[in-house]
């Protein structure tokens, strides 16, 4: 009698199957509810992003040609719900920006004329540029020509079509067509790029912008012609050190007179200043060569780690701008 009673609880092959039958169209159903309604946000989402970039375009009064522009950085976004951000988001564009470029599909003038009209020119002094566009108003620069003159100016206003820079009125006038290159620092570095003369008017020069922007590696140095006292004595001595002055210094040297004939090539040297009434500097340099019968002794600095060696260039970009 009990296996009986139990044989009635226990469910036929069909009973089952009906059961997993119902609970996999219940589980599909499911499914298919949370795809569709998944879709149908995905697609609010999409339609919602499309008219925040509308408007913002709408609101920015670009171009024909710039809207196409966008849409070739578009192509390398690939977020619709969040299309917008390339209008508003400065990484978000730089990101963009670099891979169509890297890619040919788009050119470095277009890219920094964007730039500018998006209004992402003008980054907070020491992030690092992207762009000639990043590099903030007042900043000083030095525009370096083919005849390897230096001449110091203070950046603009930028245009859509050009990097402008203030400079003084008896400064060197460069033909349009004309290759430089400019070099700018701040708190995160010493950077340079190539440009080409626009325009140069008296107390203005106008370049074309630059979207490769490298930051200065250790092979390649600024150098400014300084007349600052230093004190210099062979490293290791405990003897005094002797008063001179230097001639020129940069990021990876420096020239200076010798105070007496002990001071040969091969031999290193410690050398102590104040740059800018600032904490003393200590360097040390082995001797490359000597000039002027041996009055004039030409450093190459050891051991200066990379924020030394922009404290230093920080102090002559300061004197020549």
């Amino acid at each position: 009698m009990i296996s009986d009673l139990i044989r009635g609880f226990t469910p036929s092959p069909a009973e089952v199957t009906i059961f997993v039958v119902i609970v996999v169209v219940f589980v599909g159903l499911l499914i298919a509810y949370s795809a569709a309604t998944h879709r149908r946000d995905r697609r609010r989402r999409i339609a919602l992003s499309e008219r925040r970039y509308r408007r913002r375009l709408e609101e920015l009064a670009l171009s024909r040609s710039d809207e196409e522009y966008l849409e070739v950085l578009l192509r390398y976004w690939g977020d619709p719900e969040r299309k917008y951000l390339l209008l508003q988001n400065h990484t978000v564009f730089s990101d963009c920006a670099e891979r169509a470029l890297t890619d040919g599909a788009i050119g470095e003038g277009q890219v920094s004329a964007l730039r500018v009209r998006l209004g992402f020119s003008g980054q907070p002094a020491g992030a690092e540029p992207d762009s000639s566009a990043d590099i903030p108003q007042g900043s000083g620069v030095i525009i370096a020509d083919s005849h390897s003159r230096m001449i110091p100016g203070r950046v603009m206003d930028p245009t859509p079509s050009s990097f402008r820079v203030s400079t003084d009125d008896d400064a060197p006038r460069l033909t349009s067509g004309s290759l430089v290159e400019v070099v700018y620092q701040n708190g995160s570095g010493v950077y340079r790029f190539e440009s080409s003369v626009l325009a140069n008017p008296v107390g203005e020069m106008d370049l074309s912008h630059a979207e490769r922007i490298d930051r200065v590696q250790r092979r390649r140095y600024y150098r400014g012609k300084v007349r600052l006292p230093v004190y210099v004595k062979p490293a290791g001595e405990q003897e005094r050190p002797e008063p001179t002055r230097f001639i020129d210094i940069g990021g990876g040297g420096a020239s200076f007179y010798a105070p007496d004939d002990r001071y040969q090539r091969g031999e290193t040297v410690e050398m102590t200043f104040h740059p800018d009434s600032q904490q003393a500097m200590h360097l040390a340099g082995r001797i490359v060569r000597e000039s002027h019968g041996g009055r004039v002794v030409h450093v190459k600095f050891t051991d200066v780690g990379p924020s030394t060696r922009d404290r230093v260039l920080g102090f002559l970009f300061r004197r020549e701008t």
